[in-house]
């Protein structure tokens, strides 16, 4: 469990009642830390490099009731020559008590905020995480090293640090109190071993737990008198403390109260020196403070703890994976590691199920760009791009290269569809690669948006007025339409529903109406069009020009309105071959319903 995630279940904790504790929060275990001491962050997902996380019921310190639970972490980074060194330094050394930040000595010496220093103006290692503490608004603000998020390619995005070349994968978070204290500062320990090993450094944390309780009575908790404990225990000091509140906040003070009696402070410049206010008085008396009942019942542990590099790289020295991800390359399943594939004159193509296609496009960041029909390329936020074709065989084709020198975590995307070749490279992509003529075929996708923009562009050359209110805004969410999207009859169905619902719902239905001078009208948009090319075309061509755009509507209801035995009618009117694999039927959906608009458009262009 990551810190961040014990905070909010902290956090979510309600006060306890006065003599109803709760076991887990009250019991011997929760005091005394008996999962906590067996924990070691090394085993961690998630490492704190920095952290001041108190949770309370927001009890008085003197009063009964509080719970206090409060997780405090401090860390810094050491060459292994300097790792003897920094065993002697511990939570006073390290811990959050401390405040990395720079120091200008007054014999002209500079200490940057990233060195730590055991005895003054010794630097022995490095600090990940700085503070800043702006006095004039009492902020505490921590600061991540730049060098960190830079050489591992790091973005802000709110309150975590992403990695856009890794599928924006989180590997920084941060958190502030609701004063805008920073509270913590964790990284993903994936991501900081590469760092560690790229700098030959390792982590040094010093961990303090601190849980605290008061109560009414003893009896109300695990223990039965007041005393201290104090051992080591898993490699951590321990510390258990049982005081009564009186011992704490009661008792008597001392109060004394001084002052000169000779002191003229009636002088134009008054000051006191060895002449001058020489004469004392004072006075003394002893408080008294008011009794307090109840305990206080506080548990507290201390550790260091060492989180080294493994050696390995790959994100900020580039160091070549200890395993790559295997493709078929040959007919009888025979697979190739992408290391050796990862050269550009290696002469092989390898072929992937169509459902690559859209695993690729489900990561953020990823886009098709289309180059002909039947070919297109998938590009990376980092703008890499696999140029691919889609044989014969409905199967995704792409050269070995392209795919072998990407990221490792794309590779495996891939890897995941590969299979063995069948039905060569495909037409387009072949006059490509091959033949070096590509194909002057457009997709289908790509049509859609040219014809988008002629239809709006034919009606209010007629009528006066746009069909779109934001015509580019339409085109950009037709954008992400593809074939690859589908691979069932429910698939074919979410297509059509979602080319009807970007390209006719936004459709101004007044401007319809205005065209028909039908201002009451209560038909939808494709009857109101239909009636448009009636009066333009006759109502034999126009029931024929509205033909797909009907059936794709039939498609789009026909989950919940339309009967099995119905859908296959509305197929037809959309003029799909429900013959062939669901990625061609799904192209044909696209390129149909992009020729309605185009013939619709020149219907209306040309009376």
């Amino acid at each position: 469990m990551t810190l961040a995630t014990q905070y909010e279940r902290l956090k979510r904790k309600k006060p306890v009642k006065q003599g109803k504790l709760d076991m887990q929060i009250g019991s011997k275990d929760w005091f005394e830390f008996s999962t906590e001491l067996k924990r070691r962050y090394k085993n961690a997902t998630w490492i704190p490099l920095r952290a001041c996380l108190t949770n309370s019921n927001e009890v008085r310190l003197n009063q009964v009731g509080l719970i206090e639970d409060g997780i405090y972490v401090g860390t810094a980074a050491f060459p292994p020559d300097r790792m003897a060194e920094a065993e002697h330094c511990g939570w006073h050394e390290i811990g959050i008590g401390t405040t990395p930040s720079p120091f200008a000595y007054e014999d002209g010496q500079y200490k940057r905020a990233d060195e730590f220093q055991y005895n003054e103006k010794q630097t022995i290692g490095s600090n990940l995480v700085f503070e800043r503490r702006i006095s004039a608004i009492g902020k505490r603000n921590w600061i991540i090293d730049p060098d960190l998020t830079l050489a591992l390619k790091l973005f802000p995005d709110g309150d975590n640090w992403i990695a856009p070349d890794e599928n924006f994968t989180i590997a920084v978070r941060t958190k502030q109190d609701h004063d805008g204290n920073s509270t913590l500062v964790e990284i993903r320990k994936d991501f900081l071993l590469d760092y560690l090993a790229a700098r030959n450094l390792n982590l040094r944390m010093s961990i303090y737990r601190q849980r605290v309780m008061t109560v009414n009575a003893l009896s109300e908790t695990p223990y039965d008198s007041v005393g201290t404990l104090d051992e080591q225990r898993d490699g951590a000091r321990f510390s258990l403390l049982i005081r009564t509140l009186d011992q704490i906040y009661g008792g008597e003070a001392a109060v004394f109260h001084v002052w000169h009696e000779d002191f003229d402070h009636r002088q134009d410049s008054p000051k006191l020196d060895a002449s001058s206010g020489k004469r004392t008085g004072g006075a003394s008396k002893t408080v008294k403070g008011r009794a307090y009942s109840g305990f206080r019942i506080e548990g507290e542990f201390w550790r260091d703890e060492w989180i080294e590099h493994n050696g390995y790289s790959p994100r900020v020295r580039f160091d070549e994976p200890n395993v790559y991800p295997q493709f078929v390359v040959e007919n009888d399943g025979t697979k190739m590691a992408s290391n050796n594939l990862a050269h550009e004159d290696i002469g092989r193509w390898l072929w992937f199920r169509t459902q690559v296609i859209q695993s690729l496009l489900s990561n953020k960041g990823f886009f098709l760009k289309w180059y002909t029909d039947d070919t297109a390329g998938v590009f990376s936020p980092s703008g890499q791009n696999v140029h691919f074709g889609l044989n014969e065989h409905n199967l995704i084709v792409a050269y070995a290269y392209e795919v072998a020198r990407l990221p490792v975590w794309q590779q495996e995307i891939w890897a995941a569809y590969s299979v063995e070749p069948e039905g060569g490279l495909g037409d387009e992509l072949a006059a490509s690669h091959v033949r070096a003529a590509p194909a002057h075929t457009k997709a289908p996708e790509e049509k859609l948006l040219g014809c988008i923009e002629l239809l709006n562009a034919s009606f209010a050359k007629k009528f006066g007025s746009e069909l779109y209110a934001h015509t580019e805004e339409v085109q950009n969410k037709a954008r992400p339409i593809s074939r690859y999207s589908v691979f069932s009859d429910a698939d074919l169905l979410r297509l059509a529903k979602e080319l009807h619902r970007t390209v006719i719902e936004p459709i101004r239905i007044g401007v319809l109406r205005s065209a028909l001078n039908q201002p009451d009208s209560k038909l939808g948009s494709l009857k109101l069009i239909e009636q448009i090319l009636t009066d333009l075309v006759g109502q034999d061509p126009a029931h024929n020009l509205m033909g797909v755009l009907h059936g794709v509507y039939q498609l789009r209801i026909a989950d919940s309105h339309l009967t099995s035995a119905a859908i296959e009618p509305a197929f037809q009117l959309a003029q799909i071959d429900r013959g062939v694999h669901h990625v061609r039927q799904a192209k044909q959906l696209i390129d149909n319903f992009a020729r309605s608009l185009w013939e619709i458009a020149g219907s209306i262009d040309s009376r």
